[in-house]
């Protein structure tokens, strides 16, 4: 699996609490460091008018974009995911199960659904120079890919089990 570890992916309505703020100035940090990435966000020009966010340079806003094309960015990106608050977090799912690679805010529901899946770190979604550390070290280290960890997310899980169970709770 090939990862750019350069692009980064953000998939977030334009709601406070998915924290773009915070992220948008870690970014704005490590550009001032001189590091050349980009961060892909489904926020539109509006979305960003609406919060009051002054969009970094290497921030590209998609808008909302095909089902098929979040998938394969969690494959060829690095998920960045700082979100405060979440009823579920389906991303975090989504991209485990897609073996992307993933940076998350430590929160109740990210330990919860990553559990102890293995290609992801965890930074504090308050911390601006938490994010940004993060992020450097998939910039200038790269990461391991385990082949095998959406496997592990997978057996975590009853074979039974629907997504819709999982999501719902009603997990055996």
């Amino acid at each position: 699996q090939r990862v750019n570890t350069t692009r980064f992916f953000y998939p977030a309505t334009g709601m406070p609490y998915k924290n773009h703020d915070t992220l948008f100035k870690a970014v704005r940090k490590l550009e001032k460091e001189g590091l050349v990435f980009s961060v892909d966000c489904t926020l539109t020009k509006n979305d960003t008018d609406r919060l009051g966010l002054k969009v970094p340079k290497s921030v590209n806003l998609l808008g909302i974009i095909p089902r098929v094309k979040v998938l394969q960015k969690y494959q060829d990106s690095i998920m960045v995911f700082p979100s405060l608050l979440e009823t579920f977090g389906l991303p975090l799912l989504e991209a485990s199960l897609s073996n992307g690679y993933i940076l998350a805010g430590k929160t109740s529901f990210g330990t919860e659904i990553l559990g102890d899946y293995s290609n992801m770190a965890f930074f504090n979604p308050e911390s601006v120079d938490s994010i940004a550390e993060k992020m450097q070290s998939c910039i200038v280290n790269g990461v391991t890919i385990d082949s095998k960890a959406y496997i592990k997310v997978l057996e975590r899980k009853n074979n039974e089990d629907s997504l819709v169970d999982l999501i719902v709770g009603n997990a055996k």
